[in-house]
């Protein structure tokens, strides 16, 4: 697939997230995964500077995807990423996800293994539709409808289908009116594969709700003697640097991963599989070809 320079200009970057505004999602002092069951320990780093934000880094939503790239994932990967992002839901909902509770654990739902490993399957899969859509592969897209295995396909099939059957119009009619209604590009399948990515979104995204941040902000990682005197002159702040800025205000793990999604779909990014995990991941340098190092040492040792 071409890509162009400008459709890459636009990719996810960290920056938008900046630390903090978005979420802060605290880690306990140890995760352990043991007898189908991932559970955590009293303690976390929430007094750790800078404070633990994970939607600030770039690689969560793809490193939650690459969980799944050869299958169920081990014991042991699944800890090492939930020791470095945390769990995906919180204990206790009436609470923020920054909260101690009283039993001195952070409040993170323990979850089965069976259980994370299907919202890690679940989401790679809404990820590898959206590259699909996105590259307007027709063929790979009308076979996940025609022959689902995973769930996410299984409600795709079921989607289209109730589509197709709809206020009782053959298959036909329904294509000329999705066509007259779509670009002449998209066939209706891509069309009603695009508005079922939508639904499943915004159904993820339900909780998570947009703040505005304000137009004079201390830059994050200043010193104290840096902020006193930023302080000082905030006032005196040029007119022409002031911008009024969005973020996000997300409740749990889980709707932070969608976000990150969201976010590549809404800017159009253009998309690439890795060639050694087959995890799709932003095609930004034209020329990467694998999603992280460990893919590209792969990738290598496999030639």
């Amino acid at each position: 697939m071409r890509i162009r320079k400008n459709e890459v200009a636009g990719s996810f970057e960290h920056d938008e997230a900046w630390l903090g505004e978005i979420m802060i999602w605290p880690q306990a002092t140890r995760y352990k995964v043991a007898a189908g069951w991932i559970n955590l320990e009293p303690g976390s780093n929430l007094r750790h500077f800078p404070p633990p934000a994970p939607f600030a880094d770039p690689d969560l939503a793809l490193s939650f995807a690459r969980l799944g790239a050869g299958g169920e994932p081990s014991p042991q990967r699944i800890e090492k990423w939930v020791s470095r992002y945390g769990l995906l839901f919180r204990r206790d909902e009436k609470l923020p996800g920054d909260r101690i509770l009283e039993d001195g654990r952070v409040n993170q739902k323990p979850m089965e293994v069976y259980e994370f490993t299907l919202e890690v399957f679940r989401f790679r899969d809404l990820l590898r539709l959206y590259t699909q859509i996105r590259e307007r592969d027709v063929r790979a897209v009308t076979k996940r409808s025609r022959e689902p295995h995973s769930a996410v396909d299984k409600e795709l099939a079921a989607y289209v289908l109730s589509a197709r059957t709809q206020d009782g119009l053959p298959p036909a009619r329904l294509d000329r009116a999705l066509g007259a209604f779509f670009s002449l590009s998209m066939s209706s399948v891509l069309a009603l594969a695009d508005r079922f990515l939508a639904d499943q979104l915004s159904k993820s995204l339900a909780e998570v709700r947009l703040r505005t941040i304000p137009g004079f902000k201390i830059p994050h990682g200043a010193s104290q003697e840096d902020q006193r005197s930023l302080k000082e002159s905030l006032w005196n702040t040029p007119a022409t640097s002031y911008r009024l800025g969005f973020s996000w205000h997300c409740p749990d793990l889980i709707s932070a991963i969608y976000l990150q999604l969201f976010l590549l779909a809404t800017k159009n990014t253009p998309m690439r599989f890795c060639k050694a995990c087959q995890t799709p991941f932003p095609a930004k340098p034209k020329h990467k070809r694998f999603c992280n190092d460990t893919c590209r040492s792969n990738g290598r040792n496999h030639r």
